[in-house]
């Protein structure tokens, strides 16, 4: 995540240019509008002067294309996952779910839970995920593109490495596409930018935005805390005003990181959650400080962390770049590159000195992306005459977007797989054939000709992004799924439990891990139930806290700590699933009544629903589990 080779090249950074000047501004003293040194790139005589940059619609082109080739499951969380659908829970009931779980440590990101509640409110849930989906894709690519185009002065630079940012693989869902990671970087990156722009064009609303943005990355993601001196530090690398006013700018960076905070806490007490929304998430930290359990030694999981190679390659390519002169217009292309170092360095020694698991699972590693695709824009930077800018963006999108919509799911990826077996060592880790093609590609991008860079960049990184693909199913065009009918049979069953318990705390489920065949072949039902429980915080509303055991072993204690229970299963099971479970607890004495069956299918996919109680409960006309 670095930036490449400067040889003999003129200084390529202006950042004497202020970015306000350079896209309308006017409010910057005459005194700072002066560039010293040799004459400013073409891309940075584009940009100045223009009140509007169109690359920076670019990220919002790549959602779309990826949202609008027909893939049925590109966006949609799979079956299996617990947190992605916890919080599909809060953003349908966030009301109901601040009271009861104000002290779950997920709750306590509300800025991404209050953008979700508040898009579900609006839309059903496909067209609200497909809205989350291209907002925070677009969102990190147009904030990644602003950093670099303002840092670097090279508009072409910027708009490949925001192109390779919205289109990345690893970006895609990670943690699950309802997941808060992607949202937290999102913040972040914003949060970066503003911070350069504040420091280099002496405004106040970017310093408060920038405080804004950094509090709101904070509570999404508590680790994004210990990247908060990288931010001064970008903040410092734009500095070309008066030192006087860097107090100023900090003050105001704090009063709009206090003034969020004291909303969101606001929000969540008059939703009934507690004032200090965020100390369970603090807390959780202290808790996995002193023993995190999904820490793991390096020879488990480094064999396999392909995650790791796009933000590695970039990293090592932008060691060029750190030699050369020094000068104040280099600053914040050399910060681009130590940022991330120093990024990598927290995170190595959270994880290998106070074993936390920062980089041994991929969505915890992340944050690490952040700072890799900005360095990244700056192994691209140049200080060369772009002739035809927009044609050098157009071809180098066809490169980095072409391999996911036209050669996947399958073809690439066993193309490259075939490729590497026969150069490799049938023993050979997961991670070495595509770290060294990534390798590769990164010494390619340093000894190409400055004019060319960006192609050699976005032809190596569009193979490896696709090759490396986590979940290859959900790119090509009108790929088949069920991920989406999932969602919609989920919102439907909603629906109805909500109606028979409106506060969600009145149901307990509990189904059979059973296995139904599709037209997509095997289809685990249990793990389809996992999701729809997790919606109502999963464990709690599991009848039996191990969810495999056999309808044998349940107890008249776990009966008793539910109003009512759920069953889910197959159409094809669901009428001998309940006389199973009526005949069991009839036989310990607590024969049990049913409330109501409801069948919900889709062209695809389906399950049935049906609520239990206990004859002997007494009678009830208001939920839960009122009998119709």
């Amino acid at each position: 995540m670095e930036h490449e080779g400067f040889a003999a090249e003129a200084p390529w950074c202006r950042v004497i240019i202020t970015s306000h000047m350079a896209h309308g501004g006017a409010d910057v003293p005459t005194s700072t509008r002066m560039v010293a040194g040799p004459a400013v790139s073409h891309d940075s005589r584009d940009t100045t002067g223009r009140s509007w940059d169109r690359f920076v619609l670019l990220p919002m082109i790549i959602a779309a294309v990826l949202l609008g080739v027909g893939n049925e499951n590109f966006g949609f969380d799979s079956p299996g996952w617990i947190d992605p659908f916890m919080y599909l829970g809060y953003f349908w009931h966030y009301p109901v779910h601040a009271p009861p779980l104000d002290q779950d440590y997920k709750s306590s990101r509300l800025p991404w839970i209050l953008p979700g509640y508040i898009i579900h409110s609006l839309a059903d849930p496909v067209v609200a995920s497909w809205v989350l989906v291209f907002a925070t894709l677009s969102g990190g690519g147009m904030a990644l593109y602003l950093l670099v185009r303002d840092t670097t002065r090279d508009r072409a630079a910027a708009a490949i490495i925001a192109a390779a940012w919205t289109s990345c693989t690893w970006a895609h869902g990670i943690g699950g596409w309802n997941y808060h990671m992607l949202a937290a970087a999102d913040y972040f990156l914003i949060a970066s930018w503003l911070a350069f722009r504040a420091a280099h064009t002496g405004g106040r609303a970017p310093a408060v935005l920038s405080g804004v943005c950094a509090a709101a990355a904070v509570h999404t993601h508590l680790l994004f805390a210990s990247f908060l001196p990288l931010l001064v530090l970008t903040y410092w690398s734009g500095l070309s005003g008066p030192s006087g006013r860097v107090a100023r700018d900090a003050g105001q960076g704090l009063a709009g990181a206090a003034g969020i905070t004291l909303i969101l806490a606001a929000i969540n007490r008059a939703s009934g959650g507690i004032w200090l929304f965020f100390m369970p998430q603090v807390e959780q930290a202290q808790k996995l400080m002193r023993h995190d359990e999904w820490w793991q030694e390096a020879h488990v999981w480094l064999p396999g962390a392909t995650y790791l190679i796009v933000p590695g390659a970039l990293m090592l390519t932008g060691l060029a770049g750190l030699g050369g002169e020094g000068s104040q217009e280099r600053r914040p292309l050399r910060v681009l590159v130590v940022q991330a170092w120093l990024a990598l360095g927290l995170m190595c020694i959270a994880q290998f000195a106070r074993h936390q698991a920062t980089l041994n699972i991929s969505y915890l590693a992340f944050p690490l992306y952040v700072y890799g695709f900005a360095c990244g824009g700056a192994t691209l930077a140049t200080s060369r005459r772009r002739r035809y800018p927009v044609g050098l963006v157009a071809i180098g999108l066809l490169l980095v977007l072409g391999p996911l919509v036209l050669l996947m799911p399958d073809r690439l990826p066993r193309v490259m797989s075939t490729a590497a077996a026969a150069v490799t060592a049938a023993a050979t880790a997961p991670v070495v054939p595509p770290l060294a093609f990534a390798v590769l590609g990164g010494l390619l991008t340093i000894a190409t000709p400055a004019g060319a860079r960006v192609l050699v960049f976005a032809g190596w990184f569009g193979v490896l992004n696709a090759w490396i693909a986590p979940a290859p199913a959900v790119y090509g065009t009108s790929t088949p799924g069920y991920r989406r009918e999932m969602l919609e049979l989920f919102r439907e069953a909603d629906a109805v439990t909500t109606a028979f318990d409106p506060r969600l705390d009145g149901i307990r489920y509990w189904f059979a891990e059973e296995h139904v065949i599709t037209r997509f072949g095997d289809t685990p039902l249990g793990s389809i139930f996992h999701g729809f429980i997790a919606t109502r915080s999963w464990q709690y509303h599991l009848l039996a806290h191990d969810p495999a055991v056999p309808i044998q072993s349940l107890t008249l204690d776990q009966l008793d700590r539910t109003v009512c229970v759920g069953l889910l299963a197959s159409p094809q099971t669901s009428g001998q699933l309940e006389a199973a479970f009526q005949a069991h607890f009839a036989a310990l004495g607590r024969p049990l009544q049913r409330v109501t069956t409801r069948h919900f299918k889709g062209p695809n996919l389906a399950f049935d629903l049906t609520l239990l109680k206990p004859a002997d409960a007494s009678p009830q006309v208001e939920p839960p589990c009122a009998r119709p």
